[in-house]
């Protein structure tokens, strides 16, 4: 196996999962691919040999040590190079114009597969993948409509639907009776870093979720401006929680881990996003909405070393064991069994599609 290495502009990092402080579990039955084409594209090339196979990956401009979508991509990679023997090669972003550079980099040297990480590098990627057609391309949370490029998108709708029912049963479960760290007030937070449309998915389903389990559900709903300010996450969360907010879901990228300050200061519960956010606050954060780039990025990778990769977009919900709510870990206790069961039956719904979630044209709907 050859060593993955980790750059950036200004001087080598190496990312380790323990370095992140986070524990990625990668699901192997999802890793193999699951995904759902909305495109009937033949795949292209030859199986190659794995030894053979490079993967250049540029992340956003948040970085490695994001504790979630930058870092779960990076895991992907790690993965791949475990279980494939690919080698990989990850390259930090520290502005919005490294991207084409850093892309166009990989693709000079020849990569087998050049990722980008998210949806600000949809012009960067485009852009280099028409300069390079030979070369294959994959980008998360966009759709580039190009013949040598893999757009995965996600539905984190569904899996926001899911937080904020959960959160709503908590805090209609202790309006009914006492349970630590929550007041029954009836109102939820959700803090957002930009201020886009897809961030708003995050939030309509997190409302959505909430109001299905109780209309009188209140949901407070803040936006940091940014992906990159925890403090301001911090300080939009305390005043959400002072504002009688029992749990705050934030989808905010680096900014939320203020957010999850904030819980661990006032002893109260948040809910992490992309990643499983529970080790950075064992006592806090409850749960997590799991998008699972780390697998995303690991079934594009074996599509390209099986030669069955295939241009066009792919999106995973799910249905297909692209998103999710973490476990409860050390606060499963602290969740009624009647919450995991209804839970649970939220989930089969969307499956089965009894449960739809619309979005406004405010969030791509």
């Amino acid at each position: 196996m050859k060593a993955m290495k980790f750059t950036n502009s200004e001087r080598p990092r190496r990312y380790t999962a323990a370095a992140a402080t986070l524990s990625v579990l990668i699901l192997a039955a999802c890793a193999g691919g699951g995904g759902t084409s909305t495109e009937d594209q033949p795949a292209t090339g030859s199986k190659d040999d794995t030894s053979e196979v490079s993967v250049g990956l540029t992340t956003s401009i948040a970085g490695l040590g994001d504790q979630g979508f930058n870092d779960l991509a990076a895991a992907g990679v790690e993965q791949a190079e475990k279980e494939l023997g690919v080698s990989g090669t990850v390259v930090e972003s520290k502005a919005e114009t490294d991207y084409v550079p850093n892309l166009q980099g990989f693709a000079d040297d020849g990569s087998s597969l050049v990722y980008a990480v998210g949806f600000l590098m949809q012009d960067a990627l485009a852009e280099v993948a028409t300069a390079s057609p030979d070369s294959k391309f994959a980008i998360i949370d966009a759709n580039v409509d190009l013949p040598n490029v893999a757009s995965i998108t996600f539905k984190e709708e569904q899996g926001s639907f899911l937080a904020g029912a959960f959160a709503a049963l908590m805090t209609k479960s202790a309006a009914a009776s006492s349970m630590p760290k929550l007041e029954g007030t009836m109102k939820l937070g959700f803090i957002g870093g930009g201020d886009i449309p897809l961030i708003h998915k995050f939030q309509e389903g997190f409302e959505q979720g909430a109001k299905a389990v109780d209309p009188s559900i209140e949901v407070l709903v803040a936006y940091a401006g940014s992906f990159t300010d925890a403090a301001k996450g911090k300080e939009l969360a305390l005043s959400q929680y002072n504002s009688g907010a029992d749990i705050v879901y934030q989808a905010a990228g680096p900014t939320g881990t203020g957010v999850i300050e904030a819980a661990k200061q006032l002893d109260r519960y948040v809910i992490g996003v992309d990643a499983d956010q529970n080790p950075l606050a064992p006592d806090n954060v409850i749960t997590s909405m799991q998008k699972k780039v780390d697998v995303a990025v690991f079934a594009t990778i074996k599509a390209v070393a099986d030669g069955t990769f295939k241009p066009g977009l792919t999106v995973f919900g799910i249905e297909n064991g692209g998103i999710g709510l973490a476990p409860f870990h050390g606060l499963d206790g602290a969740v009624p069994d009647q919450v995991k069961t209804e839970i649970a039956a939220y989930s089969d719904k969307i499956k089965s599609g009894e449960i739809e979630i619309t979005l406004s044209p405010k969030a791509g709907g």
